[in-house]
């Protein structure tokens, strides 16, 4: 068996694969938006790093993998490829996390700053970075590039969820 190489070998010319096989150029809304989902993902790998709670390192594990479902359904034109996809279950699963933990922080009333600790600063600061992957999401909706409207649902959501669970890393 020969050695296995993430290139090709041969240059991409600014393109790229989608998930389900069509060519797309690396500057297309799509693929800006996977980017940043992407960011997102590897940020709050940082995040779940410094991190103290248990609860909260498997939450960011939880929200990572679900940005996978997330990125794979926003790379496949072709839905067939898809193996998992966002639904109702995945977002009641965000809702019922969200829930458990508003239960367990005060809300504060105003505007955070932003640093009480390393980990609550990386929650927030994905949170920053789950706005502009939303943003980009509606703006791939809006345009038709995705049909899926539970995905903006989700996206909106996400970014409660991780302003929650950098309360709750503070406490």
């Amino acid at each position: 068996m020969g050695r296995k190489s993430i290139t090709t070998g041969t240059g991409d010319k600014g393109k790229t694969r989608l998930f389900s096989g069509e060519e797309s150029s690396k500057n297309s809304l799509r693929i800006e938006t996977l980017g940043d989902i992407d960011e997102l993902v590897s940020f709050l790998g940082i995040a779940k790093n410094h991190c103290k709670k248990e609860e909260t390192t498997e939450s960011i594990l939880f929200v990572q993998k679900s940005l996978f479902t997330v990125a794979s359904e926003i790379a496949a034109k072709n839905k067939a490829f898809l193996k998992k996809s966002v639904d109702k279950e995945l977002m009641k699963e965000l809702e019922e996390r969200l829930e458990l933990l508003e239960m367990k922080v005060e809300i504060p009333d105003s505007f955070i700053v932003p640093g009480k600790n390393p980990g609550s600063a990386y929650l927030d600061f994905s949170r920053a970075l789950a706005r502009r992957c939303e943003r980009k999401i509606v703006k791939l909706f809006n345009e038709n590039m995705i049909e899926n409207e539970i995905i903006l649902a989700w996206a909106n959501r996400l970014s409660d969820y991780l302003y929650i669970l950098a309360r709750y890393e503070e406490v």
